[in-house]
C-alpha cells in the first residue's frame, strides 16, 4: 500500500482538511468521509486539473482505495447530500472565510472539493513559504556562528591589524 503522505507539510494539509470536514459536519466514521479528504488532499496536490476533479482526482483515489472511480463520486455526493439536508450547509461559509454558497443552494460537488482545494492550496503554499524563510534564517544565522567563532575573530583582527601596519 502506497502512502498518501511524503512529507511531514502532507500530513499537515490532510489533517486540517479532515478537521474542516468535521467542522463542516461530516461523519468522521464513514467511508465517504476519509474519500472526501483525499479527494480534496489529492486536488491540493494536483492544483492544475481542479477542472477536472470527477476523471482525474476521483480515479486517483479509487486507485488508493481499490475501488471503482464512480463508488468514490457516489459515497462523496451522497455525504454531501447528508450534510446539506442536516442544514450545516452554512458552516462552509464559516470554514471558508467567505460568503459563497447561500443557505437554500445546494453546491455541486466539484465545487465543493474545489472550494476546499483552494483554501487548503493557498494554506499549504503559506506554510512552505514560511519553512523556507525559517530554513534561511537558520543558514544565516549558522554562517554567523561560524565567522564570528572567537578564535577567528582574534586572527581577523591580528591580520586586519598587520595590514593596516
Amino acid at each position: 500500500m502506497n502512502r498518501v503522505c511524503k512529507t511531514n507539510l502532507d500530513m499537515v494539509c490532510l489533517n486540517s482538511i479532515a478537521n474542516d470536514l468535521a467542522l463542516i459536519g461530516f461523519c468522521k466514521n464513514s467511508k465517504a468521509y476519509t474519500y472526501m479528504c483525499h479527494a480534496i488532499f489529492f486536488a491540493v496536490q494536483d492544483s492544475k486539473n481542479l477542472s477536472s476533479i470527477s476523471s482525474k482526482v476521483f480515479t486517483k483515489v479509487a486507485e488508493f482505495y481499490n475501488t471503482k472511480p464512480a463508488n468514490i463520486e457516489k459515497a462523496c455526493r451522497h455525504s454531501l447530500d447528508a450534510v446539506y439536508f442536516d442544514g450545516n450547509i452554512c458552516k462552509v461559509n464559516d470554514v471558508l472565510g467567505i460568503k459563497y454558497l447561500k443557505p437554500y443552494e445546494k453546491p455541486h460537488l466539484t465545487t465543493f472539493i474545489s472550494l476546499l482545494a483552494e483554501k487548503h492550496f493557498i494554506q499549504l503554499n503559506k506554510l512552505i513559504l514560511r519553512r523556507e524563510k525559517q530554513r534561511k534564517c537558520f543558514k544565516r544565522t549558522l554562517k554567523v556562528n561560524v565567522i564570528l567563532n572567537p578564535s577567528k575573530i582574534f586572527l581577523i583582527k591580528k591580520a586586519s591589524h598587520e595590514l593596516s601596519l
